[in-house]
């Protein structure tokens, strides 16, 4: 489970880092022509997966260009609430950063040397988190259920293999006591209980034996 979890963590921080790379290639020419509005767009739509919380630009003065949160995500509520000037984008974001469930990419945005900015691009860990609790969930399910098998399959086996000739053996024994020298185990078995049945048999044949060969003396 811990390897899957960094695994995925590790897929879905190179997809962030990706985006934030897609991302700081094509905004040059909105933040060049002050057109903030598509810029805003372009942020929007290239991070509408549920994975990310925040996409911002920031231009190099550290002024926030766009301003896009994911209101739904309960981190982004909370700190929307523990924000005193709700439209102070980065205030917002320092206040989710502070959830140990949210990381963030920085790409530096660049046209011709120089540098116009940066692409902050925000990501919970919460659904691998869900995702990672969820397979080991199941996978405990398994587990107990395979326990639980084999637990009843041991039960059963100790019964039918040990528990029910020991009974039979005993009863034999006890109509052996009774008289009835005419009865067998007839058990087939190469173990200790195989041996202790063909003792049996061989104790009830020789007193049957025996019981006869006084019976015609007494005649």
């Amino acid at each position: 489970l811990y390897t899957q979890y960094r695994n995925d963590l590790t897929e879905l921080e190179h997809r962030t880092i990706s985006t934030g790379e897609l991302l700081a290639t094509v905004s040059p020419e909105p933040i060049l022509g002050m057109d903030f509005l598509y810029l805003e767009t372009l942020m929007r739509q290239n991070t509408q997966d549920s994975e990310y919380v925040y996409s911002v630009v920031v231009n190099q003065d550290g002024r926030a260009l766009t301003r896009y949160l994911d209101r739904h995500n309960p981190v982004v509520a909370a700190a929307l609430d523990a924000t005193e000037d709700k439209n102070d984008v980065l205030a917002v974001i320092s206040n989710a950063r502070q959830d140990t469930s949210v990381r963030e990419v920085r790409v530096p945005i660049t046209s011709e040397g120089r540098t116009l900015g940066e692409i902050r691009l925000g990501y919970s860990l919460e659904k691998i988190q869900q995702n990672t609790f969820s397979t080991g969930l199941v996978t405990a399910s398994q587990s107990i259920a395979i326990i639980m098998f084999v637990a009843v399959f041991t039960v059963f086996l100790f019964y039918r293999q040990i528990r029910r000739p020991l009974q039979n053996l005993a009863i034999l024994a006890q109509s052996l006591a009774a008289g009835q020298l005419h009865l067998r185990a007839d058990i087939e078995r190469d173990d200790e209980i195989g041996t202790l049945g063909r003792a049996f048999d061989s104790m009830a044949t020789q007193l049957q034996a025996t019981l006869e060969s006084l019976e015609e003396r007494v005649e």
